[in-house]
């Protein structure tokens, strides 16, 4: 904007001639211009900037999630703390007309024996 222009074929600069109208429509244009385009960049890399968090926080959420869906954890914490939630035996049996488990219903008679529990299922006709 200071009136020169390189002169390529005769290498050399040459005065450039512009009427005060030219001077301000250019001025104006490329100040919009400089001034537009760092705000829109600053704009693009701020949005991006948080989008980009916010996938990281979703993705840490959703992996935690799929974890504790995946994990069994109630099994794993009752086989540290409370070992006698499974049973340690399967024991199936028919009883004898002696046995106390006996009934004239009775078939067959299957026993889940823990540490602390013990549980009967009783099959009848």
């Amino acid at each position: 904007f200071r009136g020169k222009k390189y002169n390529v074929l005769r290498e050399r600069l040459d005065t450039y001639e512009t009427t005060p109208s030219q001077q301000v429509v250019g001025t104006l244009i490329f100040t919009t211009l400089v001034f537009l385009l760092t705000t829109i960049m600053v704009f693009y890399t701020f949005v991006l900037v948080m989008r980009l968090l916010l996938l990281v926080v979703q993705l840490a959420l959703w992996g935690t999630y799929i974890a504790f869906e995946t994990m069994p954890i109630y099994p794993l914490y009752e086989c540290t703390f409370n070992g006698s939630m499974f049973p340690t035996d399967l024991v199936f049996f028919m009883p004898k007309k002696s046995d106390p488990a006996y009934s004239s219903q009775t078939r067959a008679v299957l026993l889940l024996r823990g540490s602390k529990r013990t549980a009967a299922l009783t099959l009848v006709k």
